[in-house]
């Protein structure tokens, strides 16, 4: 554990050694002067924890667009447990970061100066520069963020139709209020209750937003599959493997009409 620490003397600033050598094995009563070698093992093995958090931090923020869902008839509510899971990982990530912060604070670094600057060769062939990086995932990261606005403007859709549908319904036999397109019921009374088990048994606009009836005027578009593949209610593993199959396969279908036009390929 000693090879992660450069000792420092409290008398000067400068290293004890070259650059990086191991340290005298002097113990130090005071942490203050410990500092990490960037070469050191502990490092090393710290730096690849953080690249799989930040990896995997990529992957959670767009699990936010999958809070929203249809939860019964015309009614959106939020997805709390997923709510709860999302925020919980992401504060993990946060505080992963937050340790990183701290540990370069104590980490040692050379003066670009002090280094011996050499010309290399300029690559400027877009294929070499593309298959420097890990194309498949980034490739999977866009089809995901893709997959989840997809769903997100699904839900988003779906209420449109319900909006404008309950703002046709505004007379005395029956009347659509909008806190109705709202699952959260719990502050309802029972007369509220009721009343809105007899719009549900009366009202047009299930039938009118229906998105499986081809007859209906309002058009969902690119969103009428999540709608009619019943994605918008699925549960989440559900969801989430359809809409990334969703991203997968348009994304595919773009780089693919890119590609072609462009004399441009990456194997994916």
């Amino acid at each position: 554990m000693m090879n992660n620490f450069i000792n420092i003397s409290s008398s000067t600033s400068r290293f004890r050694r070259p650059y990086f050598a191991n340290t005298t094995k002097t113990k130090d009563t005071s942490s203050i002067y410990q500092i990490l070698d960037p070469s050191g093992r502990f490092l090393t093995l710290w730096n690849r924890v953080f690249l799989a958090v930040c990896l995997g931090a990529l992957f959670i923020d767009p699990l936010y667009y999958y809070l929203p869902r249809v939860g019964g008839p015309a009614c959106i509510e939020i997805d709390e447990v997923l709510l709860l899971s999302v925020t919980i990982l992401r504060t993990l990530a946060d505080l992963c970061y937050l340790i990183h912060i701290v540990l370069k604070f104590r980490t040692a670094f050379v003066l670009k100066s002090s280094r011996v600057v050499g010309r290399g060769e300029l690559v400027t062939d877009p294929e070499k520069i593309a298959k420097r990086y890990p194309n498949k995932i980034i490739f999977l990261l866009y089809s995901q963020v893709l997959g989840a606005s997809w769903y997100l403007l699904s839900i988003q859709r779906q209420h449109d139709c319900w909006s404008e549908e309950c703002s046709k319904e505004t007379g005395l036999s029956i009347h659509c209020y909008p806190k109705y397109l709202d699952c959260r019921r719990g502050s309802y009374n029972y007369i509220e209750i009721a009343r809105h088990t007899n719009w549900l048994n009366a009202t047009n606009v299930l039938r009118n937003c229906n998105a499986t009836n081809e007859a209906i005027q309002f058009k969902y578009g690119i969103y009428e599959d999540a709608l009619t593949s019943e994605v918008v209610s699925a549960k989440f593993h559900e969801k989430y493997m359809y809409c990334l199959w969703w991203g997968l396969k348009n994304l595919r279908a773009l780089y693919t009409a890119y590609a072609s036009t462009h004399n441009f390929r990456i194997e994916l």
